[in-house]
């Protein structure tokens, strides 16, 4: 094991007894898959923002910062089943993303600290490539997601006031707050502040 950095293509016993290379070939195929792997590392935490969207995207607006993954009742009453699956799957395919996510991480730190200089210098390239190539859409997804976790902006502009301005209960719906309500409740509302 090595103190410092150093710079050799061939390495003994890398990540695993018995992985080691001792030709040049080799040592490039080794560290082309390290790229490889930063850029799916990188991509994996677009996949994992997407998901988080579809999770968050299956709740009503007006629930979704009061609900955990794992809550199955809303505050009007009972979720259909199909939507209870949908959740569920959704969240396992988030939990599965992470994790792999995570191994993955860690295999590419372990790779760094091998200090070795060409697999360091190959790692940063290929989270440099991921990034270049995913960072934008990520951001995107990033976005997305906080916006979709905010409420509107009606609900902010009326935090304030009285609860008969904010809340209408429309008896055919039964929706409740201003995130759910339907347009003629939206215009009911707009009729009693008027």
């Amino acid at each position: 094991m090595h103190d410092a950095f150093w710079l050799d293509y061939q390495l003994k016993d890398f990540l695993f007894k018995g992985l080691n290379t001792s030709s040049i070939t080799g040592f490039l195929l080794l560290c082309i898959s390290l790229i490889v792997l930063a850029i799916v590392f990188e991509g994996l935490k677009v996949v994992h923002a997407e998901a988080k969207i579809r999770t968050v995207s299956l709740y009503p607006r007006s629930q979704r910062n009061l609900l955990s993954p794992h809550d199955s009742t809303t505050l009007l009453g009972e979720v259909p089943e199909d939507v209870r699956r949908k959740k569920a799957l959704y969240y396992l395919t988030e939990v599965s993303i992470y994790v792999i996510q995570v191994v993955l991480g860690y295999l590419l730190m372990l790779s760094v600290m091998t200090y070795n200089g060409y697999v360091s210098m190959a790692i940063l390239f290929g989270f440099a490539a991921g990034y270049a190539i995913f960072g934008q859409v990520l951001v995107e997804r990033r976005i997305r997601n906080t916006q979709l976790s905010l409420p509107c902006q009606h609900c902010l502009q009326s935090e304030g006031k009285g609860s008969l301005e904010v809340t209408v209960i429309d008896d055919e719906t039964s929706s409740v707050g201003c995130c759910s309500q339907t347009p003629q409740a939206q215009h009911t509302s707009q009729l009693q502040r008027d």
